[in-house]
């Protein structure tokens, strides 16, 4: 306990005597008038691939630094593309001609803004300065301080948000969706930051092209930038967890970027087994390796543009364990990878209606296999026999999707948005357990449903009804088609926006979504498999709805927000509480899972993110009660969800002392998740299989309830200092940070146990103490 007072202490005056990080770019005020000096609203401003519109006043902000070229267009005026060298906070005036548009001299690319008090924006100073288990700045480490996004989710692959599993919440890059989309389970996404140019998080009302999930979506954009002339920046990274290389060539019409990283592990490799080898029982080889690839590419035509995109990401992992006492084994091996590639076209016409097309192919594989040594009992000759029992998870989900839409702007208040959109998904689930010295069933094909089909149309008007309203009002139909059946699906959605005054609004939304894969896990001990199944007769498509009200205030360089949501969830799914893996997948999906599930969220959001001086501050909480009833679980009884995180804050200081020196910290709390204590027998560092002699290790006492253990909670400061220097040819900066600077085993899970004396005791384990990175980075443009 002195200890850990002293680091405490230690870490504040740290704290006390660095300050934080201030913002590293400057604010620009703009003003669009014609030539009467009379103002323009909804006009066009574009810079980089950041395409939004003025307001009613003709007024908008932005954020940049350095060299901005900026592009601003309205119906029925001249377009001006303006060069600025923003060095400080400036208002500028933009004064535009009117004309008649010619489509072959002006061509507008990019995409809609939506309107950003529906969603959370995040900024790459905001990843940059959030201090992470990597040393390097990672969204995923940014996007868990948001509200409604949990953050004690350490182990687990995906993002938990608003009381739904992680196969709910979508990310898209560009517009292709990506499952699994995360290294170091969770710790660590798959997307370079140095490649990504913004990201927003729809955790309420989300765009209609994001309406094939029941949850949040994550938008991802990539860079896109052109240039009068030829040019080429990137970047280059390295720390003990990986090193990246990033690269952009572009020039007035083309474009493209490429990174590439790989995992550095290997390099400390025999820290790691030093540190987990802590008993001389046993021997524990952990091995993680892992590598990405990011490649975009456009091109601009007239009118027009085309645009290519390829994301590769996988990762491996091996951890065995070996007594050396015995001849008892464990060995397991688990990796994912994920495929993505798209071509998508863009026309910009005559009526300044713009029209969209992709194409888009993905692919998602993970693999589990363990193959354990341990005793048997052979009751023929009386005697205890070494056997290799094997388990295998080994799961594929492809997918195609086709979209064409169309965005037409009627007035300067009405835009109508409409397109269709069908999405083929083949999903193959295989598992098998098995002795390896008796003869294998080959016959393991899954037998139920693998296709399913899912044609929508889709149609969302937005009206500014008066200078302090606007809505958005639309629907989607889903049209599902599996096996022999057919599902029709009609989700409505709106929005609807009303400023109380210029720095006081609140939004009403309400939206709902259909969800055609099923994604089922264990809720135990370990690192989980994942079965991802197709719907069926007795399994059909998901389905949900959320209502909420968002309040929102801003007032010069403080935002805040409030929002109160409910939210619905149907056709759930659930393994039962007793699970034999020895049998085929088609028995396990037919027998072992219970469905017609119920969910239910209630939950409220804050966020307030301001500035003093040179100090920035984020403070986010979030409560939210998650729960679940299934007839045939829990004698029928509501219990709270696995992921049912009562309190969930976060605080982010930074402060930039000159241009060379800045610090961050983040401070997060959080309540712990529910977690089912089974009557089953688990092998050590994975959670399958279960309920077979063969894979007996540990026994655990069977509870009253289900989800009736909730974990402690989980407390964790960390911290990073950043030093940059400007050089020849680009900049160069080293970031020394903390990782868990409390030294808090915060709990991940727990197993039954003896104490000295023998009696019975729940011990909860932990994964990550305290945690020391260092970054390197240079970049140039």
């Amino acid at each position: 306990m002195f200890n850990k007072l002293k680091i405490l202490l230690l870490s504040f005056l740290t704290l006390i005597c660095l300050a934080g990080y201030a913002q590293e770019s400057f604010n620009l005020s703009g003003q669009v008038i014609d030539s009467e000096s009379n103002n323009i609203p909804n006009a066009t401003i574009q810079y980089g691939n950041l395409f939004f519109a003025s307001d009613n006043h003709g007024a908008f902000e932005l954020s940049h630094q350095g060299e901005l070229i900026i592009k601003i267009s309205a119906v029925g005026f001249e377009t001006i593309i303006d060069t600025l060298l923003i060095n400080s906070d400036a208002e500028v005036l933009f004064q535009l001609q009117k004309t008649i548009q010619d489509i072959d001299e002006v061509t507008i690319e990019g995409k809609r803004q939506e309107n950003s008090t529906i969603l959370n924006k995040i900024k790459i100073q905001e990843i940059k300065q959030t201090p992470s288990i990597t040393g390097t700045p990672d969204l995923y480490s940014s996007i868990k301080t948001k509200p409604g996004v949990q953050s004690n989710t350490e182990g687990q692959k995906g993002l938990i948000i608003r009381g739904g599993s992680y196969d709910q919440s979508t990310t898209y890059v560009d517009g292709v969706p990506v499952v699994g989309s995360s290294h170091l389970f969770g710790l660590l996404s798959m997307f370079q930051t140095d490649c990504i140019d913004n990201v927003n998080l729809y955790n309420g009302y989300k765009p209609l092209k994001f309406g094939t999930s029941l949850g949040p979506a994550i938008e991802i954009n990539l860079k896109e930038e052109y240039s009068k002339h030829q040019s080429n920046s990137g970047s280059l990274s390295s720390s003990v967890i990986s090193s990246h290389i990033q690269t952009i060539v572009s020039n007035k019409n083309f474009f493209m970027q490429i990174g590439l990283r790989n995992s550095n592990l290997f390099l400390i490799q025999d820290l790691i087994d030093n540190t987990i080898n802590t008993k001389e029982s046993r021997v524990i080889s952990p091995e993680y390796k892992f590598q990405d690839v990011t490649l975009k590419t456009s091109y601009l035509f007239k009118n027009q543009k085309l645009q290519f995109l390829h994301l590769r990401s996988s990762d491996q992992i091996r951890y065995d364990i070996a007594f050396t006492n015995n001849e008892r084994k464990y060995l397991n091996s688990m990796s994912w990878k994920n495929y993505a590639s798209s071509i998508n076209w863009r026309c910009y016409t005559e009526n300044s209606t713009t029209l969209y097309a992709s194409l888009i192919h993905t692919k998602y594989n993970t693999n589990l296999n363990s193959k354990n040594t341990i005793p048997f009992w052979d009751s023929d000759n009386s005697e205890s026999i070494w056997r290799n029992s094997v388990s295998e998870f080994d799961n594929v989900i492809e997918t195609v999707k086709f979209t064409f839409s169309a965005d037409k702007p009627f007035s300067n208040s009405v835009n109508l948005n409409y397109g269709i959109q069908h999405k083929r998904s083949v999903v193959t689930p295989n598992s098998q357990e098995f002795w390896e010295d008796e003869s294998q069933n080959n016959d393991v094909a899954f037998a139920g449903n693998r296709i399913v089909n899912n044609s929508s149309f889709f149609l969302e008007i937005s009206n500014q009804i008066s200078s302090n309203a606007s809505c958005q009002l639309g629907f989607r139909t889903n049209m599902f088609k599996y096996g022999d059946q057919t599902e029709l699906h009609f989700n409505p959605r709106f929005v609807y926006r009303h400023s109380i005054q210029d720095r006081l609004g609140f939004n009403v939304y309400s939206i709902r979504s259909s969800q055609d894969i099923h994604l089922i896990t264990l809720n135990s001990f370990g690192f989980i498999p994942e079965l991802w199944i197709a719907p069926n007769e007795s399994m059909p498509t998901q389905r949900s709805w959320l209502t909420g009200l968002k309040v929102d205030y801003s007032f010069e360089s403080t935002n805040f927000y409030l929002d109160f949501y409910l939210r619905g969830m149907s056709n759930l799914l659930e393994f039962k509480e007793d699970i034999d893996f020895n049998n085929s997948t088609t028995s396990i999906v037919q027998e072992s899972i219970v469905n017609e599930g119920q969910g239910a969220v209630l939950g409220l959001e804050f966020s307030m993110k301001s500035s003093f001086e040179k100090l920035n501050y984020d403070v986010s909480y979030s409560f939210g009660k998650s729960s679940r009833l299934f007839k045939n679980l829990n004698q029928g009884n509501v219990y709270p969800f696995a992921f049912d995180i009562r309190h969930d804050a976060s605080i982010i200081l930074a402060y930039k002392f000159n241009n060379r020196i800045s610090i961050s910290a983040l401070y997060t709390f959080s309540t712990g998740r529910a977690l089912n204590i089974n009557d089953q027998v688990v092998p050590i560092g994975f959670t399958t299989p279960l309920g077979y002699t063969n894979t007996q290790w540990v026994s655990y006492n069977q509870p009253q309830n289900r989800n009736s253990y909730r974990l402690g909670n989980v407390s964790r400061l960390d911290w990073n200092i950043s030093w940059n220097k400007n050089v020849n040819f680009g900049l160069f900066q080293i970031q020394l940070g903390v990782y868990n600077t409390l030294n808090n085993l915060n709990p991940y899970s727990a197993i039954i146990t003896n104490e000295e004396n023998g009696n019975q005791l729940i011990e909860e384990i932990g994964l990550i103490p305290l945690m020391p990175n260092l970054n390197i980075s240079f970049s140039w443009d």
